[in-house]
């Protein structure tokens, strides 16, 4: 979401999208027991709800979103699998505010974590 200021009034806006990833990932350590990567591609979002002030405001912001994602990780084998972490930024491409005035929003992923573990069934 974002925060908008005018004339001293603040109106924050909350907005969820269900993003997937499609990532490309290359492995530049992988000797047996330590695999490190580097993760890299698009992301497609559809809006789920999107809220200012209280109010739906989805039929002023965008119902898809377009963006990337790069992220690397780590895996080092423990017993039967492996110790897996993962951390992983996004950025949007998309403007996915209403257009009105002079602002766009983009959506923007912190940096994220995974941390699990492994192994194949």
């Amino acid at each position: 979401g974002y925060e908008v200021s005018r004339s001293g009034i603040s109106v924050e806006t909350s907005l969820n999208y269900l993003s997937v990833p499609i990532m490309a990932k290359y492995a530049f350590v992988d000797n047996g027991n330590l695999q490190v990567t580097g993760q890299a591609g698009p992301y497609v979002g559809v809006l789920l709800s999107a809220e200012a002030g209280g109010s739906d405001v989805s039929d002023n912001t965008s119902s898809l979103d377009f963006g990337g994602q790069v992220g690397v990780g780590a895996a080092y084998k423990v017993g039967p699998g492996s110790l897996k972490l993962d951390v992983r930024a996004g950025f949007g491409f998309t403007d996915v505010s209403d257009g009105s005035g002079n602002q766009s929003a983009t959506n923007q992923v912190l940096p994220s974590a995974t941390v699990g573990y492994a192994f194949s069934l």
